[in-house]
């Protein structure tokens, strides 16, 4: 494992000659051989590079490997430093600023019997300063218990710039901390070290990184616990809101402007003397409102491993992370940290309380300034700032730099199931420690147990005999932990420290230590308030019978289930499965319909589909109405609610369809009518990349005139006034209005919106401005559809052949409109402005009814008009886009099966296949299907098997089937008629179809986003 020596050495300095012996011990790693050095107990191995940091345009990507070496390394190098602003560091003496500075030091103790456990330290500093020995373990390892590793790790803009480029993805610091933790698994034992054992802990921004590296899928297996000091990954500080904006503003400080254009943002990084940039990132570290402008990022998928793929705060709710043993805690006078701040910014506060506002809470502007009154009023009440208040300064920044933080990610830890948590809070203070300004108190200071537990810059001989006992405690703890996984193993002399409760039970670590059975947290609720709850979790099993829960809606048009419940709470999912599960089954997954205002999952279900024993079926709720669908491009509004809960329903499924039996990997999403539409709609955006594989489109397609939004903007200024609400040009009053009108009222006011005769859904789908958040739709369908850059999946595709006879109801109170002024059945989507609707009225008119008044005896004709109006010319064309595309899995079919005891059309002896009847035809009945015709019954029976084969295979007629062979549609628009005796035809015959490629060309008007005109960029400084 490693060798010891004793080498003679002579010094000559100053006239004095003297002698002595310096004991070595010789380490083979895998790179060569390393020698460290006697200090006292324990050797050290200084300045071991772990990695290589790369030069040139790769300045800002994951490193390298490091060097190897044949002669032994003489590991004695302390001072070596990443660029950072040195005038702030307060760097150790003789320091060294290295480009090649991913060093790692090693402390051993001197006498190793077995591998020991390893503890490996993280340094604080914001992010932007600091070094690995910036603070030691010496004295901790000296205990003889454990091994510790400290070390470097790029900082400021070369670590932690995120412009989610290829050559600037972000997260470089943090990668390098991934690379050293693989450093430490691969050699460690050589110095005797456990690699099984492996802690990480770190103090300040270290502790908020260590917890961040616990969330990563890039450190699995690389540690097994945690310490947690004074910084957690749910901090103010610890990941960028905006990295993007970040970077902007901070390039714009150093006078490059040109910040809109990525490329030459990042040839300014990358082309600016490294040095330059550093030294402008001292300001960074007092920024008032808790900013770390370079810090963890969440990383943009660019094809490459990622080290966060998504926010702390989402990780921790979705419960999908490593639960590991974990230290965690805080000191009690945290908010110290920005004591020496006070005298600058008590006016500022007393000014302008709004620059101190967190980053992280807040959606805009006026937000922030309602957040900034309450954070004022509840810390200083109506006091201003100043000398007399210093404590509650520091109770503001306690709680929102370090203490809240910590408590979430906590209690989000518990919730998800880590019953391996031990909390506590340090509050020892030495009798030699001043008193903070302008009191007669002294308080434990930000890290306060990080100086109890490493190594002081003092002799510790020259400490008080309390904090000498203060620190064996601390220090056997820790050891203890990073040993066992708990503080206080059985048998151990201190009070029991069980693991936290829900009440957030915590060891008050002082000489005389208590375990107390709460937390006592007066601000938590305030906080929580705020801050955005998870989805509950369970630990006794959850009675999965509620089939009545509905999200708010008008249930005097929605015909809701008997006993319908209207809950806010209303994200459920229904999962279908059939009783013998003997391997991984296909999922398809139905959104329901309902004109993106009713309906629910349990509106139409799949029972008989998962009878048949080959497939699993879920349904779900989604946000209705105003809800789900309000769309006013600001950043509490930002619209598409109801499609982004589709997207978490479909990760949901992803995480948990295999413990029902189901192929998380064969996913299928299907939908009818508007659900048709969204699923139409979900194929076309990156939100839902991986997250399906197949499409069934019944009756509802991306390009249909309901289904986006053409001006989301004038839709919710014209409801808004509907409901009398006038002051519609001010954005903030409009957004008030919808945030203070309750939902119940607003609900009850968009029954009339399903009934609009020209077609419009105010509520629906829209294309979202960019605020800087994940955008569902960022261009409009058709704009994506011609672009060509899309999912080209198998599509099984169609309509049912009477459409129209969705607004059959509504003939009777439209037909003498219709004469009076077919302007108002104009559809949204054509018509630039008034002048051309008013041609196109009497164009359409024209040539659906000819000279003829409208009526009942030309009412096969109405059908027609909203066959095509609706649906059907929108499903041709998104169909032939995507074969254009280069889509040749694309199933299309004309559902045309009508059953005997369906009614004949009004005014006419003929029947027809409505809207949406496959999906009848496919999911279950409200009536008792033995009952039902014998065509029906066969219809059924095929039309299930069909859907099956095309939810297994990709394809509803795979070969050796007993159908009509369906190849996918041809230029020609070939295509299935499904009837009790089903034909492949190889075109489709549509009169209208050339009436409408000629009114879509020349007429129509691309759904847009909604321009608010309002400045969602601030960063207070």
């Amino acid at each position: 494992m490693f060798r010891i020596g004793k080498t003679c050495l002579i010094c000559i300095f100053s006239f004095a000659i003297c002698q002595g012996t310096i004991d070595f011990r010789d380490v083979e790693i895998s790179q060569g051989p390393v020698r460290g050095y006697r200090e006292g107990n324990i050797f050290v191995f200084y300045s071991i590079q772990y990695a290589t940091v790369p030069t040139g345009r790769d300045f800002y990507k994951n490193a390298l490997p490091p060097p190897n070496w044949n002669t032994t390394f003489d590991a004695t190098e302390q001072n070596i430093l990443c660029q950072q602003p040195v005038e702030v560091a307060a760097p150790p003496f003789g320091y060294q600023v290295k480009e090649q500075c991913l060093i790692a030091n090693v402390f051993v103790p001197e006498n190793i019997t077995k591998d020991l456990p390893v503890v490996v330290y993280v340094h604080g500093g914001g992010y932007q300063i600091g070094s690995g020995n910036r603070l030691t373990p010496r004295k901790l390892v000296g205990t003889g218990e454990v091994i510790s590793v400290t070390f470097n790790y790029r900082l400021g803009p070369q670590g932690f710039l995120c412009l989610g480029t290829d050559t600037v993805p972000g997260n470089a610091g943090m990668k390098d901390m991934v690379k050293l933790l693989k450093w430490v698994r691969k050699d460690i034992h050589n110095f005797g070290g456990n690699p099984n054992e492996v802690t990480i802990a770190g103090y300040s921004a270290g502790s908020a990184a260590v917890d961040v590296l616990l969330l990563s899928k890039m450190t699995d297996g690389l540690f097994n616990k945690v310490i947690i000091e004074s910084g957690s990954n749910l901090n103010a500080f610890s990941v960028q809101i905006d990295p993007l904006e970040n970077a902007k503003w901070f390039a714009k400080n150093l006078g490059f402007n040109n910040t809109n254009d990525i490329s030459a943002l990042e040839n300014f990084y990358l082309n600016i003397p490294y040095d330059i940039l550093s030294s402008h990132t001292a300001p960074l570290l007092t920024r008032t409102d808790g900013v770390m402008v370079f810090a963890p990022c969440v990383e943009k998928d660019l094809g490459q491993e990622m080290f966060l793929d998504k926010s702390p705060a989402e990780i921790l709710e979705s419960g999908n992370f490593k639960k590991l043993p974990l230290l965690y805690g805080i000191s009690d006078f945290d908010g110290l940290l920005h004591m020496a701040s006070f005298e600058k910014w008590k006016r500022k506060m007393n000014e302008n309380f709004l620059y101190f506002v967190p980053q992280d809470i807040g959606h805009n502007k006026r937000d922030r300034e309602k957040l900034a009154k309450k954070l004022k009023s509840l810390y200083f009440g109506r006091e201003s700032v100043s000398d007399n208040n210093v404590l509650k300064f520091i109770d503001f920044f306690s709680d929102v730099m370090i203490k809240y933080g910590t408590m979430r990610s906590a209690r989000l830890q518990l919730r998800a199931g880590n019953d391996k948590v031990y909390l506590y809070d340090f509050t020892f203070v030495d009798e030699r420690q001043p008193f903070i300004p302008h009191t007669k108190i002294r308080g434990a200071m930000h890290c306060a147990q990080t100086a109890a537990v490493l190594d002081l810059h003092i002799d510790e001989d020259k400490l008080s005999d309390e904090y000498k006992k203060m620190k064996t405690i601390i220090r056997k703890l820790w050891a203890n932990f990073i040993a066992f996984g708990n503080p206080v193993p059985e048998g151990y002399d201190f009070p029991s420290w069980p693991p936290m409760t829900s009440k957030l039970s915590y060891m008050v670590l002082n000489t005389t230590s208590e375990y107390k059975h709460a937390f006592v947290y007066e601000k938590m609720k305030f906080w929580d308030d705020i801050a955005p709850l998870p989805p509950p979790t369970w630990t006794t099993t959850f009675e999965a019978t509620e089939q009545n829960i509905i999200c708010q809606q008008p249930v005097e048009v929605a015909d809701p289930p008997v006993g319908y419940q209207i809950k806010q709470q209303c994200l459920i999912m229904n999962v279908f499965v059939p009783g013998n599960v003997t391997e991984y089954l296909p999922v398809v997954v139905y959104v329901h319909g309902g004109g993106f205002q009713i309906g629910s999952g349990n509106r139409m279900t799949p029972r008989k589909l998962v009878s048949t024993g080959k497939v699993i079926a879920v349904t779900f709720n989604y946000r209705l109405g105003p809800q789900g669908f309000l769309c006013l491009g600001t950043t509490t509004v930002p619209g598409n609610a109801g499609m982004k809960d589709m997207v978490a329903a479909l990760k949901w499924i992803q995480n948990n369809i295999s413990t029902f039996g189901g192929n998380p990997k064969e996913v299928t999403i299907a939908g009818y009518s508007a659900g048709s539409a969204a699923v139409d709609v979900l194929l076309l955006s990156k939100m839902t990349d991986g997250l399906f594989n197949k499409v069934i489109v019944e009756s509802g397609s991306n390009l249909d005139t309901f289904t986006v939004q053409i001006d989301p903007l004038e839709n919710a200024k014209w409801f808004a006034k509907t409901m009398g609400f006038n002051k519609t040009n001010d954005i903030f009053a409009l957004e008030e209005f919808y945030l203070d009108t309750q939902y119940d009222v607003l609900a009850t006011h968009t029954a009339p919106l399903l009934s609009r005769s020209d077609s419009a859904l105010v509520f629906a789908p829209c294309v979202e401005k960019d605020i800087g958040n994940e955008i569902f739709l960022d261009k409009s369908p058709a704009e994506i559809l011609e672009s060509g850059n899309f999912k080209k999946l198998p599509l099984l595709y169609g309509i049912s052949h009477f459409e129209g006879l969705r607004d059959r109801d509504y003939c009777g109170r439209w037909v003498a409109r219709m004469n009076e002024n077919f302007l108002d059945f104009v559809p949204q989507d054509i018509g630039l402005n008034k002048t051309d609707k008013m041609k196109l009225a009497k164009i359409l008119k024209r040539y659906y009814f000819g000279n003829e008044t409208v009526s009942s005896k030309n009412y096969i004709k109405y059908i027609d008009f909203f066959s095509d109006v609706i649906i059907k010319y929108g499903m041709i064309r998104s169909a032939r886009l995507q074969l254009k595309a280069g889509n040749n899995q694309i199933y299309f079919y004309d559902f045309k099966f009508v059953d005997e005891s369906v009614p004949y059309i009004p005014h006419t002896k003929i029947r027809g296949a409505k809207h949406c009847a496959q999906t009848a035809a496919v999911l279950d009945l409200k009536t008792n299907e033995d009952m039902i015709s014998e065509k029906y019954k066969r219809v059924k029976v095929f039309m299930r098997e069909l859907w099956i084969n095309f939810i297994t295979y990709g394809k509803p007629v795979p070969e050796g089937y007993s159908f009509p062979a369906w190849p996918p549609m041809t230029s020609e628009m070939s295509y299935m008629v499904l009837d009790t005796t089903s034909e492949y035809k190889d075109k489709f015959v549509y009169k209208n179809l050339n009436f409408w490629d000629k009114i879509i060309q020349k007429y129509y008007k691309y759904p847009s986003a909604p321009n608010p005109n309002v400045d969602n960029s601030y960063i207070y400084t």
